[in-house]
């Protein structure tokens, strides 16, 4: 038998593994590239939103921390895929110096394929994806993209040092390790011990909300009470999901026997999957509670501000949003003698400088103006103005901040003022003044302000993010498919076919995704309650929020995980075959 030097060894280690297990390392690279491709390709484009740009290039570059994370983990993953001749090779003197330099050629190699993804797949997903990202939300994609030479040679700066740094800095001893029965140990410990300081921090957050349902709490109770969300969820998931497998694997047993889905959800806590449930909760219930706290801030203003406004008729539109100027007036013509006149909505700095009416660029807020002396008198409250403070909603959230005794100047919008005996256009419908602005968060840039609620920028940056940590999730189901596949093995004794058995452990993967989402809803749910109460002063709840496109994010990123379940792991005999 001829010797092998041991860069002959390790080359044909990978010549043999490199179908069942390069997987990881592959996926992670064309992934992290088309992500970085597409924020290139918004970076380097003309038109569009105009806070769109700045939020995909700016914020969406927190990704790079979990990005980076997907970058260790995959190579840790490979690391141990090859513990057997990684091990053997170090018992024959071979130096951690060789395996460095091996793994940063290999990081150099990737980050060439991340490259080409990131110029290639970037600019093919660019629209499809923010299309999906930005769904319902009515903003514009960029007029022209960014040069795919630009993409090239940018897209090398970014992942050519993200590569080298996330592979140079691993030791082959450590995460060797890290992955066997010591590091597993060790991993135990820190569990518990992240899992104490999650149900301190649940207890904090029941707390916190109760006591802002009874009493009038500080800023800083809310604060404790937002941020805190996630560990409830997180806490709950656990027990959750085991309640829910057996319950549910019970369900389907009885409608289709132990088919896959049955045995799959059944088997989730045996085989380990269920551990993922927390990662995948936190993934999904941090984005939820941001959206669900600025829509319920949104909410809590609208029903305080609903007291400046009396119960006269208005004409808004079927989704309860406010005309365009000129709309509102061919509305008011229409109507005849049935209209009181329209309340306009314009550009204002009255906070900052008490002026009623300025150019859009330099405008802070809205004020009203009426096309006639009695509209506005007729729309609003003859009361003083209400202006009560809480902690769920921000001073600024007002449906308006000025009244101008004057002419309309320039304005966007336009609410008709109509009698009780009036009846809209077809595309249109009557509503009383309060219960419209208690609407009036589909019209959220009147609370916010003439330059938008942000959400072009914000949304991205949770897409982005969202994309990144499920790479984590992706490449950490993959660094363990071999013990799921040895797991349900057995069911072969069974009769089961091979494509039964990966459906079973399809389901498997699955079911914590599903048990994720439902958990983080019901934890948006305890939130919207606390805060109708704390509003209003009566029981009541809202539906949590997350915008569209993220939830068809979160669907596809976490089938497509589970679908890791398909591919192959190699055969014991071909590892074991030496070379004549």
């Amino acid at each position: 038998m001829k010797a092998m030097t041991p860069t002959a060894a390790y080359r044909r280690e990978l010549s043999v593994t490199a179908r069942p297990f390069i997987g990881g390392i592959v996926l992670a690279a064309v992934v992290i590239g088309t992500l970085v491709g597409t924020i290139l390709y918004v970076a380097f484009s003309t038109g569009g939103s105009s806070d769109f740009k700045a939020g995909v290039t700016n914020m969406s570059l927190i990704a790079i921390i979990p990005a980076f994370a997907g970058v260790r983990l995959a190579h840790q993953n490979f690391i141990a895929d090859h513990r057997n001749t990684v091990q053997a090779l170090r018992i024959l003197g071979i130096g951690r110096a060789f395996f460095t330099r091996h793994l940063l050629l290999q990081g150099a190699c990737l980050a060439l394929l991340a490259s080409v993804s990131a110029v290639v797949l970037g600019r093919l997903l660019a629209t499809p994806l923010f299309k999906v990202i930005l769904l319902g939300l009515n903003k514009q994609l960029p007029d022209h993209w960014g040069s795919p030479i630009d993409v090239a040679w940018s897209s090398l700066l970014v992942l050519v040092p993200l590569y080298l740094l996330g592979v140079g800095i691993l030791n082959v001893d450590k995460v060797l390790a890290k992955t066997g029965d010591r590091g597993a140990a060790t991993v135990g410990k820190s569990k518990s011990l992240v899992g104490l300081v999650g149900l301190v921090l649940a207890v904090v957050n029941i707390a916190a909300g109760i006591w802002s349902m009874v009493t009038t709490p500080p800023g800083p109770v809310v604060l404790i009470f937002v941020f805190t969300l996630p560990f409830l969820a997180v806490t709950l998931a656990g027990p959750f999901a085991r309640a829910l497998a057996r319950w549910a694997a019970a369900a389907i047993k009885k409608v289709s026997g132990w088919s896959a889905p049955a045995l799959g959800i059944r088997s989730s806590e045996t085989v380990g999957t269920t551990s993922r449930v927390g990662l995948a909760t936190a993934l999904v219930a941090i984005p939820l509670a941001g959206f669900t706290g600025a829509q319920t801030s949104l909410w809590a203003a609208n029903y305080v501000g609903s007291q400046n406004f009396q119960t006269v008729p208005v004409v808004v539109g079927q989704d309860f949003r406010l005309l365009q100027a000129q709309e509102a007036d061919g509305v008011c013509e229409e109507i005849g003698d049935d209209c009181r006149g329209v309340v306009y909505w314009q550009p204002s700095d009255f906070e900052a400088a008490g002026e009623t009416s300025v150019p859009m660029e330099k405008a802070s807020d809205y004020s009203l103006a009426g096309s006639n002396d009695h509209v506005i008198g007729q729309l609003l409250s003859p009361a003083a103005p209400v202006k009560t403070h809480s902690p769920f909603y921000p001073d600024f959230m007002v449906p308006f901040s000025g009244i101008s005794s004057e002419s309309p100047v320039k304005p966007e919008w336009g609410l008709p003022v109509v009698a009780e005996s009036a009846s809209a256009p077809d595309h249109l419908r009557v509503e009383s003044a309060q219960d419209w602005v208690r609407h009036v968060d589909m019209d959220s840039q009147i609370m916010y302000g003439p330059h938008g609620d942000g959400t072009a920028g914000f949304v991205p940056t949770a897409a982005y993010t969202l994309l990144a940590i499920c790479l984590v999730l992706a490449v950490s189901v993959m660094g363990k498919r071999a013990n799921l596949h040895a797991f349900f093995s057995p069911l072969r004794l069974l009769g089961r076919t091979q494509g039964a058995i990966r459906r079973t452990e399809f389901w498997a993967i699955l079911f914590p995704y599903c048990v994720a989402m439902l958990t983080a809803l019901l934890v948006g749910i305890w939130y919207t309650v606390a805060v109708h109460v704390a509003v209003s002063g009566y029981p009541g709840a809202l539906l949590p929020y997350l915008p569209p496109g993220l939830w068809v994010l979160f669907v596809l990123v976490f089938l497509g995980t589970s679908a890791t379940a398909f591919l192959p792991t190699p055969n014991k005999d071909e590892r074991g075959a030496e070379a004549p």
